[in-house]
């Protein structure tokens, strides 16, 4: 045999065993790709930039990923779609999840999407409203499937709220604006940094009532997924996790570009989203992202979330931590302590 045919035949083998190993992952086209379906928890808005920019910049495909993003209408319809496995990965609070997992369903947090709880309260200031005990004979809006319902309820009951004397209104998502302002409502669950951003953009003056004021600290939103897809689907998951953190390391450094991605799917909004996009990652700096890669959790912040839910009646008892979540996938990642150090770093760039 010749020097170079066997030189070509050396390096075949050495591929062939790269992609055994993993460590290689072949190009193939586009429909060899795996296919990977994504609830989240709402219509598209500034929290779902990462996800739009590794969807839009191909992050996703350049591993083999072909992700549907679907829309949502509240993390609780994200938790039963995923946990029924009609989709694969979903985008939920820490109420929904946990409760869902309470009763059963059979999901698992994978990652962390949003370390400081971000639902709050939000009123209009001559509402009078000042403290949570002021809801008492008033009315609060939420969706059907609201991501911020339980954790709110909890915070209220904690403060001293008599439930019982809240009137929930039920509304359908982006009604709650129109709701506020016609004064059908007397207040709706949100987040801070969306829907308050928006209503001061539009003129109004509100005000607001966070989990933070109600002496309320929990995790906020996470990514997760069915516990059959956990078994059977690893590295498709891992995947996916890679693209979303290249998406966060681009989206960082180019905020105003990203933003038009997600405006791209959601061209009712405008560039506001990027501000509030900005606020998010300000909130983001949590010690575990720092030390261990940004979406990996602890079990310390775990169980201070139940035992909030638990305390309020919201859950019956605690779970056991190590089932409600695992850090496996995310700390395959490199991206996660890539996008930590970016985070920790300096500011966003426009």
């Amino acid at each position: 045999m010749t020097e170079g045919p066997r030189m070509v035949r050396m390096v075949r083998i050495a591929l062939a065993l790269l992609l055994l190993a993993g460590i290689v992952t072949p190009a193939g086209p586009a429909g060899a790709q795996e296919t990977l379906t994504f609830r989240l928890n709402h219509l598209p808005w500034g929290m779902h930039t990462a996800y739009y920019a590794a969807l839009e910049k191909g992050f996703w495909k350049e591993l083999g990923l072909d992700v549907k993003i679907i829309p949502g209408h509240g993390a609780l319809e994200a938790v039963n779609t995923v946990g029924a496995g009609k989709e694969d990965v979903g985008l939920g609070s820490v109420d929904t999840v946990l409760v869902g997992q309470a009763k059963g369903v059979p999901i698992r947090a994978i990652a962390m999407d949003m370390y400081q709880n971000p639902s709050c309260l939000i009123f209009m200031k001559q509402s009078g409203i000042a403290k949570p005990k002021d809801l008492e004979g008033r009315s609060v809006g939420h969706p059907p499937a609201s991501t911020t319902k339980n954790i709110l309820d909890a915070g209220l009951k904690l403060s001293g709220v008599d439930l019982t004397r809240v009137k929930v209104v039920n509304h359908p998502v982006g009604a709650e604006y129109q709701l506020l302002a016609s004064g059908k409502v007397d207040a709706f669950g949100g987040f801070c940094s969306g829907q308050v951003p928006t209503l001061e953009e539009k003129g109004f003056k509100v005000g607001a009532i966070s989990l933070k004021d109600m002496g309320i600290d929990a995790y906020g939103m996470m990514l997760f997924t069915n516990d059959k897809t956990l078994r059977d689907r690893p590295e498709a998951l891992v995947k996916f996790l890679r693209g979303w953190l290249r998406g966060h390391q681009w989206a960082y450094q180019h905020v105003a570009e990203a933003t038009k991605l997600v405006l791209k799917h959601r061209p009712d909004r405008n560039m506001l989203e990027g501000a509030k996009f900005k606020m998010i990652l300000a909130e983001n700096r949590a010690d575990e992202a720092r030390q261990r890669g940004f979406g990996a959790m602890v079990d310390d912040k775990w169980q201070k979330s139940m035992d909030i839910l638990v305390r309020a009646g919201i859950m019956d008892r605690p779970l056991n931590v190590r089932e409600v979540y695992t850090n496996d996938l995310v700390e395959r990642a490199p991206e996660a302590r890539e996008f930590a150090t970016l985070l920790f770093a300096g500011p966003p760039k426009d």
